[in-house]
């Protein structure tokens, strides 16, 4: 994910999402919104049901072009290979297996794009892609494998010792949120990317999508200070 001079607006541009909607994610609770206290990375969360994808296009388009794809034959081989694994197991060697596979390559060599959300045949013929990329397959990977979709999410944050943007797959077990992430060769959790508890850099989540609906993250002292 490119590193922006002007950002959250230009984040909703590189997403694909409308222009004022850079002004929206900025302005307090709409009537009728169901916020969620959460202590993901030290935020608040509103949330928005599925009917409001709309306002995220390029998902959209990645969940029906995969309805119509499915997976290239060696991911399905995997996850024939995975299915009858613990379900911890089935995580782990998941993430293993695409982050070691697969390489990070930018939007614009492979589709001369600045910004394309590919379908997970689109990346792995492709041998690799950007980071939501790589979140959107292990999400569709984790779905086949019988993980709920209630129980992931696939954020996008500002990475801020950096001060550019990334997404990650957030996966809700046993207690914990464990998270995917191209960056790393093994699973953490999400306490060990908040306030540097690992001599890490912070994630500071700024919107995060499922087929269940979307997620506005502002940070609690943020939100006190709208109150």
């Amino acid at each position: 994910m490119r590193k922006s001079v002007f950002g959250r607006g230009l984040l909703c541009v590189l997403f694909g999402l409308p222009i004022f909607f850079a002004l929206s994610v900025l302005q307090k609770d709409a009537v009728g919104e169901r916020t969620l206290p959460t202590s993901l990375w030290g935020t608040e969360e509103t949330y928005h049901p599925a009917e409001e994808l709309f306002w995220f296009p390029k998902w959209l388009s990645v969940l029906a072009r995969f309805e119509q794809e499915g997976f290239p034959p060696k991911a399905r081989q995997l996850i024939v290979e995975l299915r009858n694994m613990p379900p911890r197991e089935r995580l782990t060697r998941a993430h293993r297996h695409v982050a070691r596979a697969l390489r990070y390559v930018p939007d614009t060599r492979n589709y001369g794009q600045n910004d394309y959300w590919a379908s997970p045949v689109e990346f792995f013929l492709g041998e690799g892609g950007d980071c939501e990329d790589f979140a959107f397959t292990w999400y569709l990977m984790l779905r086949e494998l019988s993980f709920s979709p209630a129980s992931m999410r696939i954020v996008f944050l500002e990475r801020t010792q950096y001060r550019d943007y990334h997404a990650v797959l957030v996966v809700h077990y046993g207690g914990k949120e464990l998270v995917f992430d191209n960056r790393f060769a093994h699973l953490y959790e999400t306490r060990h990317m908040h306030a540097n508890e690992t001599g890490i850099f912070r994630y500071r989540p700024i919107f995060s999508v499922s087929e269940k609906g979307w997620w506005r993250h502002v940070l609690l002292k943020e939100t006190e200070k709208e109150r």
